[in-house]
C-alpha cells in the first residue's frame, strides 16, 4: 500500500472585525475601570468583563489551519496566534464520498444544504477542493486547500470518489 504523510499549513486571512472588536473591548475596559474608581463600582465590573472579553478576542485574531494527511486519514487542526493548537476533526478515507474542485459538476449530486466547514485561507482567487464526508451527524462538506500530491494520493485510494475537474 502507498504510505504517505504530508502536513499542509494554510494561514487564514485576518479578520478585521475581530481585531477592531478586541481593541474596542480594551478601550471599554479602560473606561470602565476609570469610571469604577470614581463614579460607581458597577462600572468596575463592566471594565473587568470588557478586559477579559478583549483578551479572549485578541487570542483568536490570527488563525492557521493545519491539515495532516496520513495515508487516507486527514486530521484538521486550528492554530490561534501561532501558540494554541486545537484539533478540530479527523476524517478517514472510508467516510469520503466525493472530492472535487469548487464548482465541479461532480458536486451537483450532493445536497446544497449540508453543513459546510470552511478550512481555507479565505483569500480571493485561491482554488480549493470540496470534500464531502459521511459522519454520524450526516454529510459534511469541507473546503480545503490541498496540494496536487495529496489529491493524487487520495485518488489512488478512492478513484471513484476523487475528481480533478
Amino acid at each position: 500500500m502507498n504510505e504517505m504523510y504530508e502536513e499542509i499549513l494554510v494561514s487564514a486571512k485576518d479578520d478585521g472585525k475581530s481585531r477592531v472588536l478586541s481593541i474596542l473591548l480594551f478601550v471599554i475596559g479602560v473606561i470602565g475601570l476609570a469610571g469604577g474608581m470614581w463614579i460607581h463600582v458597577a462600572l468596575l465590573l463592566v471594565g473587568i468583563a470588557a478586559f477579559v472579553g478583549g483578551y479572549i478576542m485578541g487570542t483568536r485574531v490570527h488563525r492557521e489551519f493545519e491539515y495532516a494527511y496520513t495515508s487516507g486519514q486527514i486530521d484538521i487542526d486550528v492554530i490561534y496566534n501561532k501558540t494554541k493548537r486545537k484539533n478540530i476533526a479527523v476524517y478517514d478515507s472510508e467516510q469520503l464520498l466525493c472530492l472535487a474542485p469548487k464548482g465541479s459538476a461532480a458536486l451537483d449530486n450532493y445536497p446544497k444544504d449540508i453543513t459546510v466547514m470552511d478550512y481555507t485561507s479565505g483569500k480571493e482567487n485561491v482554488p480549493y477542493y470540496v470534500a464531502i464526508y459521511k459522519t454520524e451527524k450526516g454529510q459534511v462538506a469541507l473546503h480545503l486547500e490541498l496540494p496536487a500530491t495529496v489529491v493524487n494520493n487520495m485518488r489512488m485510494q478512492k478513484p471513484r470518489c476523487v475528481f480533478m475537474n
